[in-house]
């Protein structure tokens, strides 16, 4: 028995996310913020602070920021001109957000000492992972990751403390000071979202160091730089001082702001994440259920915030294998998310992807499909047919439909995604293959076999001259051949490519890894229908013994190959070895799977054959009965 390698490209489902994101809770009204922010992200502006940034660069390409007046006018300023005066602009109090799988989150500024806190900065960075996403841009997209990913701070020139942009400064150390951190702080964040984190890492250690000595270690933009620093050293791998630093800057917030203030539980949320990317799945649980009661308790259950909170603590017991304790989690953020923000919501959306990936992860794929679905038209209602993230909802959709086995329509949709990727990135793209295996995969599966080899051939020739012959990607195409290949009895054909596959993963992986016993199973298959039994058989005991091994004696795989090659060695009339390899397969299934499943019942049958070839007629004759008494009753 064996399982054809329909091996779909892909997940079952877009992940879900976990993102946090903040609003202080004091909004200081007067002054300016020059924000910077990236030119693929929607501009973060700070409430309360009456200005908005549109524009990193200007027509001419000077970098700078972009002032909203009262008036709606706006005026480009270059960063070599942001000591001159500048026009005092006011905007009614707004949050925007991002939508391309990194959150930016923007609230109201704090006041520090007796002064203006002006801009972004006073925004502590924000850690999301995954899916989780805020309002989209025209434009942009989420992108569908499972992991953790980290918003930038937009940062703001001029901020400081006892001064604010175009006001004199009671504060005795000159404006340049700050103006020149927000500057190195800028270009540090753009360096980074270029993904040259080695460049921006002495810039932000920079800053997070001259914020201490001037501010001291309790200043809350000495705190926000820390942060920042954190989670850039997070994404340069260096996790153990990142979480260092994280719980370093947690400590000191709830010592200076208080265990409820909204920017320490921006610390918890983000060492959450932190601790959930490092493996301690526990310790972030714990930080994800206590920011989620503090925000309950605090802002109420419905608030956006504190469904955020709800959404992370979901993500992460999705991600500890807990999808049923998950669930009831997702059903409320989508409910509630829903009707704060609207199903078209990327926030919304974000909740029900992680719902219906959930359901499939409990099998439960008719509840999923009219939540894809739903998905999928909302996505493109708001980025459009073929946009990235509604491509994605039209693959998860294909997915479930698939596991339903409505091939049909999942061909249908596997082929608008191939039509989508072969005019927008070419035939080679890499994205382009995977939608054409996947095409390969359902048609397969309806019988149509010279159509299927043809699009597996093309898979793998496109593979194996863009990646290379000994490419993992490479080797599953070309297993996926062999099988279309051994449908059509193509034998002859099969063969040669089948021990290509073998010895080329016997050398890149090994031979006890699972995807080089798998090509040797294809080839066992392929010898005994050859009727190449001496051949078939070595390999048939190579493979139990490392299934054995690495998965133990009563895993299914094992037990299948101790039922397959006790078949084989009946084949080769050496009945004593299959009348024991037959027993132990029959014990194995009774003991995992029942006495009376299908499984079962065919070992039962498998050794009563053996024992009349044999002789031992009185022995198989309860034998049969019981494998024919299953069988009728199943008629």
């Amino acid at each position: 028995r064996r399982l054809r390698p329909c091996r779909l490209q892909g997940s079952w489902a877009a992940p879900t996310a976990r993102r946090h994101w903040h609003q202080p809770e004091h909004a200081e009204k007067g002054g300016c913020a020059l924000l910077f922010s990236l030119t693929h992200r929607r501009h973060a502006a700070a409430s309360g602070m009456g200005c908005a940034n549109t524009k990193d660069l200007a027509k001419d390409g000077t970098a700078g920021v972009t002032l909203k007046s009262g008036d709606g006018k706006h005026t480009h300023v270059a960063f070599d001109d942001i000591n001159k005066d500048k026009s005092d602009a006011k905007a009614p109090d707004q949050q925007n957000e991002t939508n391309d799988g990194v959150g930016v989150s923007v609230g109201k500024s704090h006041e520090h000492g007796n002064g203006h806190a002006c801009g972004a900065s006073d925004v502590p960075t924000n850690r999301t992972s995954g899916l989780d996403r805020l309002q989209p841009a025209p434009g942009a997209a989420p992108q569908d990751r499972f992991g953790a990913v980290r918003t930038s701070m937009s940062l703001s020139a001029g901020e400081g403390r006892g001064h604010s942009i175009g006001e004199g400064s009671s504060d005795s150390r000159p404006i340049e000071f700050e103006d020149s951190l927000a500057m190195v702080e800028n270009l540090s964040m753009v360096l980074a979202e270029q993904g040259k984190l080695d460049e921006a890492e002495p810039l932000k250690r920079r800053v997070a160091a001259a914020r201490r000595d001037t501010l001291g270690a309790d200043d809350p933009m000495t705190l926000r730089s820390q942060h920042t620093l954190a989670c850039l050293l997070t994404d340069l791998g260096k996790t153990e001082e990142a979480e260092a630093i994280h719980r370093d800057t947690l400590a000191r917030r709830e010592a200076t702001l208080g265990a409820r203030h909204m920017e320490t539980l921006d610390s918890i949320s983000n060492l959450a994440v932190l601790l959930s990317d490092v493996g301690k799945l526990d310790d972030a649980e714990e930080l994800d259920r206590r920011a989620l009661d503090v925000r309950s308790s605090t802002l109420g259950p419905r608030h956006p915030h504190t469904l955020t909170s709800v959404n992370n603590l979901a993500v992460l017991l999705r991600k500890q294998g807990r999808p049923a304790e998950a669930e009831p989690l997702y059903r409320k953020a989508v409910e509630r998310r829903t009707t704060a923000l609207g199903a078209l919501h990327e926030d919304t959306l974000a909740s029900l992807s992680g719902l219906a990936a959930v359901l499939i992860e409990l099998d439960r794929l008719e509840e999923a499909e009219p939540l894809y679905r739903q998905l999928m038209e909302a996505r493109g209602a708001n980025y459009g047919e073929n946009h990235e993230s509604t491509l994605r909802a039209v693959f998860a959709l294909g997915n479930v439909l698939r596991g339903l086995q409505k091939l049909q329509e999942a061909e249908t949709l596997y082929n608008r995604l191939l039509q989508t990727r072969e005019a927008e990135l070419g035939p080679d793209h890499a994205e382009t293959v995977r939608a054409a295996n996947n095409v390969a995969v359902v048609v397969a599966e309806q019988g149509r076999l010279n159509e299927a080899h043809l699009l597996y051939k093309r898979v793998y020739e496109t593979r194996a001259r863009t990646l290379g012959e000994k490419d993992a990607q490479t080797l599953t195409a070309l297993n996926n051949l062999v099988a279309v290949l051994l449908d059509q009895e193509r034998l002859f054909e099969a063969e040669p490519l089948c021990r290509r596959a073998l010895a080329a993963q016997e050398e890149t992986l090994g031979p006890d890894h699972e995807e080089t016993l798998y090509t040797a199973g294809q080839l066992v298959v392929l010898l005994r229908k050859a009727r190449k039994l001496d051949e078939a058989e070595p390999l048939c005991w190579r493979m139990l013994n490392a299934n054995e091994r690495t998965l133990g004696p009563n895993h299914p795989q094992t037990i299948v190959l101790i039922n397959n090659l006790a078949v084989l060695l009946r084949d080769l009339n050496k009945l004593e070895q299959a009348e024991d390899l037959s027993r132990r397969a029959v014990e194995a299934y009774e003991t995992t799977l029942g006495a009376t499943h299908p499984d079962t019942i065919r070992a039962v049958s498998n050794l009563a054959m053996v024992l009349t070839q044999r002789g031992k007629l009185a022995e198989a004759e309860p034998l049969l009965r019981r494998a024919m008494d299953s069988c009728t009753q199943k008629v």
